[in-house]
């Protein structure tokens, strides 16, 4: 069942049957059964420290015996979208717009000996670059590249 999220709280609680600490997450969601806002409970994951209030969420909610609700997560349940995976989408759509970065040119061309741009290597974007100019972090391959 989809919810959107009024509140959230993450907190890592230890049991008091066991003794043993366990990740905890409360969501605050309107309850159209009870036409209020209501807590419901589950256990913490990786998923519900991304959530954020505002969110809409997918979990399965029970009543339990005393009356609390409980939610798990089920197979559609998300964590919400972070920086990274906005960055993942955005360069997903750059590559199939530049092609991976692959030039569409079959072969590199070679200048020939004697014409203006012989001692040029061409850049990313294929303009020449003066071979000097050519820098990595290794200054021995910097050396055999720029003919030093």
């Amino acid at each position: 069942m989809e919810f959107k999220l009024k509140g959230l709280i993450n907190e890592v609680k230890t049991s008091q049957r066991t003794n043993k600490e366990f990740d905890s997450c409360r969501i605050k969601v309107y309850s159209q059964k009870e036409s209020k806002d209501v807590w419901i409970s589950g256990f913490g994951s990786v998923k519900t420290k991304s959530w954020q209030e505002g969110d809409t969420v997918d979990v399965d909610v029970a009543l339990n015996e005393n009356g609390y609700y409980n939610f798990t997560e089920n197979e559609n349940t998300k964590g919400s979208p972070t920086t990274i995976d906005y960055l993942k989408e955005i360069s997903e759509k750059l590559s199939v717009l530049i092609g991976d970065g692959q030039s569409t040119q079959s072969e590199p061309k070679v200048a020939e000996k004697g014409t203006e741009s012989a001692n040029m290597t061409p850049s990313a974007l294929g303009e020449p670059v003066p071979s000097q100019q050519v820098k990595t972090d290794d200054p021995e391959f910097d050396a055999v590249i720029n003919g030093m």
